[in-house]
């Protein structure tokens, strides 16, 4: 709690009286400053000055223009990596700001890096991302990943323990659709549904048999899965190579892959907005066979079920699939994160055809900055092109979720960001969606040919030799199985 001051005072040090009065009487020359510690204080500054300890831990800079960092500080590529090789070098360190390392078109100044640092920092360098417009340094904490110091990250950072978020618990409240089906996932997914097992528990019942088969105990899994007369309807869904599997998951994992997946049923509907509204026609058919002797179960479940999907589609203004889409797949890979990063991609037509691929060389960078970087360059290639209803499929999870929440100023990627989201603000029809690694190996394929290449930038007009067994099994619908942990 008390790095939050000290974060104050570095990222607004004039915006309120108190800090104003800190900084004069503390500060050097009314900054904060991390080495100016004054043991003849306060007490309410030697604990400004303790919890500096903990921001200290994770302070850094995002380069914008690169003139208010010093190019030698070592807070804006790593812990002292440019210093102490350098110092260790015996070269002498000439002043210089970052900003004397950027050419006029804001792109680093390769011959300068080459000259001046040896390879692998020059390398460290390159994979830094820069700005396509000019844009003022910003101070971050580089262990958040919103740039921003909570007392959360920090307390995390001391315990050197890692937070977990519910991802599948927020999916629910953010994923499209009404709120009634919302909370009746909410409670199938904390297995709270008022189910003859847990109203026999309650003592409101006096059976556990499910009311729909007559055969197995009622549990929330059996009524909206496991049940012979459920899982007919099922099975009209879902392909039979891959029943096995996802009919074997426990109750919250098989909720949470279902409603975080971005694949289209039939081409046409989004599978979370399918697979909810079948959940909840599911369980409304089963309360209604349990509470009105009258209630006839539908002839044609899947035209029930289909017109709400419709439905929905239209009042939350989801695209339908047409067959003028065309699809961006893109990946990024880092060998060694941070290492040797290339970037890939290809895009295909609404029928899997080949229409266009590329791939290039990112000097040294993490895996998070490569994927950001292919899919801002995938956006750039396909609207250069004149594509105008385009699907973009990543496997970078974490990249989606940057591109899709509201960044914090102090983002250390904030301006890869950007550029993306200006991109999605065209005029334009995109669409961003998950996939996993086994369904995005073209683009892996391509993001190795890239790192093992020197070029920025290669335009492939038609597969290269190498891809063309992978293309021909992602036209066929070739499976691959994926393991995960039971």
């Amino acid at each position: 709690m008390l790095a939050k001051i000290p974060w104050h005072l570095i990222t607004a040090p004039h915006t309120e009286l108190w800090s104003r009065l800190l900084l004069e009487k503390y500060g050097n020359h009314g900054v904060f400053d991390f080495d100016n510690f004054r043991p003849a204080c306060s007490c309410t500054w030697r604990s400004i000055q303790r919890g500096a300890e903990v921001l200290d831990l994770g302070f850094g800079w995002r380069i914008g223009d690169g003139t208010a960092v010093n190019f030698w500080d070592a807070t804006w590529l790593g812990n002292n990596l440019i210093r102490a090789a350098m110092e260790n070098s015996g070269r002498h360190l000439p002043a210089a700001q970052v900003s004397d390392f950027i050419d006029h078109e804001y792109r680093w100044n390769r011959e300068l890096l080459a000259h001046v640092l040896p390879r692998d920092l020059a390398q460290a360098v390159l994979g830094v991302p820069l700005p396509h417009a000019p844009k003022p340094d910003t101070i971050i904490w580089k262990l958040s990943p919103t740039g921003t110091y909570t007392p959360c990250m920090g307390y995390t950072t001391l315990m050197n323990f890692p937070s977990s978020q519910d991802a599948g618990f927020s999916c629910l409240w953010t994923t499209p659709g009404p709120a009634k089906w919302g909370s009746f996932l909410w409670l199938a997914r904390r297995n709270r549904l008022h189910t003859q097992h847990l109203r026999l528990m309650r003592g409101i019942s006096n059976t556990i048999v499910c009311q729909t088969c007559h055969i197995a105990d009622e549990t929330s899994i059996h009524i909206l899965r496991d049940c012979p007369m459920v899982k007919a309807l099922w099975l009209q869904l879902i392909p039979h190579p891959t029943w096995q599997a996802w009919s074997t998951m426990e109750l919250l994992d098989w909720i949470d892959l279902n409603m975080g997946c971005k694949r289209w049923f039939l081409d046409k509907y989004p599978w979370f907005i399918v697979f909810a509204a079948t959940m909840w026609f599911l369980w409304k058919w089963r309360c209604q066979i349990l509470f009105d002797a009258d209630f006839v179960n539908p002839c044609f479940p899947l035209n029930t079920i289909f017109a709400e999907v419709e439905d929905m589609c239209r009042i939350w203004q989801l695209e339908i699939a047409t067959g003028h889409w065309v699809k961006l797949n893109t990946d990024g890979t880092s060998r060694g994160n941070p290492g040797i990063a290339g970037y890939g991609g290809l895009l295909r037509d609404h029928v899997g055809c080949w229409l266009l691929g590329f791939s290039g060389n990112l000097g040294v960078s993490d895996t998070l900055v490569a994927e950001l970087k292919t899919i801002r360059q995938g956006l750039h290639i396909a609207w250069s092109h004149g594509f105008r209803h385009l699907i973009l499929e990543t496997d970078s999870m974490i990249a989606l979720t940057l591109i899709t929440t509201p960044s914090s100023r102090f983002d250390p990627l904030e301006h890869l960001v950007e550029d993306i989201q200006a991109f999605l603000h065209h005029e334009w029809s995109c669409r961003l969606q998950h996939c996993y690694r086994e369904g995005n190996k073209c683009a892996d394929l391509l993001a190795n040919v890239g790192a093992d290449s020197s070029a920025l930038l290669h335009i492939y007009h038609s597969p290269p030799p190498s891809l063309c067994l992978q293309l021909d099994e992602d036209y066929r619908g070739v499976a691959y199985p994926r393991s995960f942990n039971c």
